[in-house]
């Protein structure tokens, strides 16, 4: 048995070869028709552009501005608006995300709703509901502490 040697070459990504084969960023003529009527509303020639939808912050219109990018220089271009945003990728664009702050940085603390509900539940049971004003904010205290100390282990 002759076993014979296949040269490999590695793959190149480069802004060419990164769009070959993608289309222009729509599965089907309705979506393209839609996509290149908002493109031109938003003064965009969608002519040489590819419309990437995971550039698309949530909350923002349909085939936004910040979708659409050239097809000649498309991996930068995709590349610099992750940045931009602070977003990550790790697939053939890699972009570190930018470090953010974390959401909550202090103790937790239970909605005041969610407490109220509780102190009404033993004012009720406990109290036959009816309870002082000090006595309502002392039990508001004791259960939002109680809350938090369970809620906050989670």
């Amino acid at each position: 048995m002759v076993m014979e040697r296949i040269p490999m070459v590695p793959y190149l990504s480069t802004n060419t070869t990164f769009v070959r084969g993608q289309g222009d960023g729509f599965m089907d003529d309705y979506s393209r028709r839609r996509g290149y009527a908002y493109a031109r509303r938003y003064g965009i020639n969608p002519t040489g552009k590819i419309f990437v939808g995971s550039l698309v912050e949530p909350g923002r219109p349909p085939f936004a501005p910040e979708g659409w990018v050239d097809a000649g220089d498309a991996k930068d271009q995709i590349k610099r608006r992750l940045e931009k945003q602070g977003r990550g990728a790790d697939g053939m664009v890699k972009v570190k995300p930018r470090e953010r702050e974390p959401i909550n940085t202090g103790p937790y603390r239970p909605d005041s709703a969610l407490v109220n509900d509780k102190v009404d539940e033993i004012v009720e049971r406990e109290h036959g509901g009816k309870v002082a004003p000090k006595k309502r904010r002392d039990l508001f205290e004791a259960t939002s502490e109680k809350l938090a100390g369970a809620l906050g282990k989670a």
